[in-house]
């Protein structure tokens, strides 16, 4: 068998000294065109729990650097944004 890159990833922030990083996923739908009804049950539902059906997007995790201070957003933390907190901060 012959080797074949499938995927290759690069690290975009590694020529940063204290890179500020964002985890978003993007839009509506979050199950693939062939999932069957019980799969999209769930997404739909665990993405009524979160921003996604809402407004399109959530924050899954981020990492900001400030001048001395570092702040990380976990996966539970940023699942505690609301959607009016989010929708008034971006849409206004």
């Amino acid at each position: 068998m012959d080797k074949v890159t499938l995927l290759e990833l690069e690290d975009v922030a590694k020529r940063y000294r204290h890179p500020s990083i964002i985890d978003i996923k993007l839009g509506f739908r979050t199950w693939y065109p062939t999932a069957d009804q019980r799969y999209i049950d769930k997404c739909k539902a665990k993405d009524a729990s979160t921003t996604q059906a809402a407004l399109g997007f959530k924050i899954c995790g981020m990492q900001v650097q400030l001048l001395v201070h570092f702040l990380l957003g976990s996966r539970s933390a940023c699942m505690l944004l609301v959607t009016g907190c989010i929708a008034q901060e971006f849409i206004g």
